[in-house]
């Protein structure tokens, strides 16, 4: 057995090393990595769908788990970002990180995309204004809501059968920043800075509607919240099966971030829980008890994946761009017949294109924007939690 590291290391069997110690202040983690092999993870189950207009072949929802993961390292790091700084400071960041880049890519796909797409598929832009209409595309989806994701018939007849659709990931990140607001308010309620047990007794409560749900109805979400929707101002429709996984998923990234003095970090723990996550998902529907097993076995990669994983995404973070190009590439290249060149070529392309995208957005739009994270007159104010751990 490893002898039992002082420092917490990777490599160390102590079971009372707490996350609040493996993520201190000047201790590198592996959570730019993992947010980038979501990503990706996103992209490869997408390609069967969007390429080829099959089911993948793994047996779980890998785009909805990858997603779910990057809810649960949200959760926590944004917890941790409400508890440092003033809400207008927070609402600041949070906008930088989401908005640029998004509306970035609108444009592209409004701008460059569409038109080239129409001259290929019409033989010239006659009707395009009118048909497709790209201003449309852009004013309608600005602020996250997604309500209109086509534009006119460029995407109709691609193997998913989507209908018009021109970047299917997007939708998410109305829920993420949804999560935003609600840590923003829930962060400065004095009730919750008073009575520390309320963010576990908010998942508690989301993870019982997921079980019941589950044990009601284990091959299908609902019955409890089947095609149910709740309109919020700006943001747009939430299905609510949806809201209540994402948000149980951010929710249990949050109390970790609150209870971080409590919540040991133990390898034999974190390697089960990995194995449970990974082949439970082959047995069960991924979406029911086993997220929070899912959960602690993503943060404790987080800390305990090698040294080596801690750099990257450090100086270039590409998670996001990835996120938000890969639909996009996986449908042009679909419209432009790629995939009857098979499998493998499809991929290559896509991730060709996708990396090129995302090194443009973050060059040019996300490290720029994020210069001015603190290029505002606000000075911090109290934190929002407390940063006294939590004793059990």
């Amino acid at each position: 057995m490893a002898e039992p590291s002082a420092s917490g290391e990777p490599g160390s069997l102590r079971s009372h090393v707490f996350l609040e110690e493996a993520f201190a202040v000047g201790r590198g983690n592996s959570a730019g990595l993992l947010r980038a092999v979501l990503a990706s993870f996103v992209l490869l189950a997408h390609h069967w769908t969007l390429g080829f207009g099959s089911a993948h072949p793994f047996g779980v929802d890998i785009a909805g788990a990858a997603v779910a993961g990057f809810f649960v390292l949200s959760g926590f790091l944004i917890a941790r970002s409400a508890a440092h700084h003033s809400a207008e400071t927070f609402l600041w960041r949070r906008c930088l990180r989401i908005f640029p880049a998004f509306w970035l890519c609108l444009f592209f796909t409004a701008a460059v995309v569409a038109p080239l797409l129409w001259w290929r598929t019409h033989g010239g832009l006659q009707d395009f204004w009118t048909e497709a209409r790209p201003f449309d595309y852009v004013i309608d989806n600005w602020a996250l809501t997604m309500g209109d994701m086509g534009l006119g018939d460029l995407f109709v007849d691609t193997p998913a059968q989507i209908g018009d659709v021109a970047n299917p990931s997007l939708w998410t990140l109305r829920y993420e920043f949804l999560c935003y607001l609600g840590v923003l308010v829930a962060a400065n309620l004095p009730a919750v800075r008073r009575q520390r047990w309320l963010p576990a007794a908010g998942c508690l409560a989301l993870y019982g509607v997921i079980v019941l749900d589950f044990v009601t109805s284990p091959d299908t979400p609902g019955p409890f919240l089947p095609n149910r929707a709740v309109e919020v101002p700006l943001l747009g429709r939430f299905d609510l099966w949806w809201l209540g996984i994402y948000g149980f998923m951010f929710a249990l990234g949050v109390a970790a971030y609150v209870y971080r003095g409590a919540i040991g970090i133990n390898d034999r723990l974190g390697i089960s829980a990995s194995v449970i996550a990974i082949l439970g998902g082959f047995t069960v529907p991924f979406f029911g008890p086993l997220l929070p097993v899912a959960g602690y076995a993503l943060l404790w990669c987080v800390v305990r994946l090698p040294r080596a994983c801690r750099r990257i995404g450090t100086t270039r973070d590409l998670s996001y761009g990835i996120y938000i190009y890969a639909g996009l590439c996986q449908q042009v290249l679909a419209v432009l017949g790629v995939a009857r060149f098979g499998h493998l070529p499809f991929l290559l392309l896509t991730l060709a294109l996708t990396i090129g995208a995302a090194s443009f957005s973050w060059s040019m739009v996300e490290r720029p924007a994020m210069r001015l994270k603190d290029g505002v007159a606000w000075r911090l104010r109290q934190p929002a939690i407390e940063h006294r751990p939590v004793t059990t």
